[in-house]
């Protein structure tokens, strides 16, 4: 059975847009809540990029906690730790 993206594969692809998309918008209600508090601002611009980057950070930490379990360097995740 050789699909394009198998189901797992797509579930996969789609926990990680959805925890990337999660860091993000976490990025962006600690700029609010620290503007509104005037102690800190980041332009929008900003948010998104910081975002990114830790939602980056996140999957490869998640990768590596996962893989250390399954005892592989190589294993690919099948689920986010959370």
């Amino acid at each position: 059975m050789n699909k394009l993206l198998s189901n797992e594969a797509l579930k996969v692809a789609f926990r990680s847009f959805l925890v990337r998309t999660g860091v993000i918008l976490l990025v962006a209600l600690l700029n609010f809540v620290l503007q509104s508090l005037n102690l800190f601002g980041l332009s929008p611009q900003m948010v998104v990029i910081v975002g990114a980057i830790l939602g980056v950070v996140l999957k490869d930490l998640d990768e590596k906690i996962v893989s250390m379990r399954l005892g592989s360097t190589n294993a690919v995740p099948t689920r986010f730790l959370f």
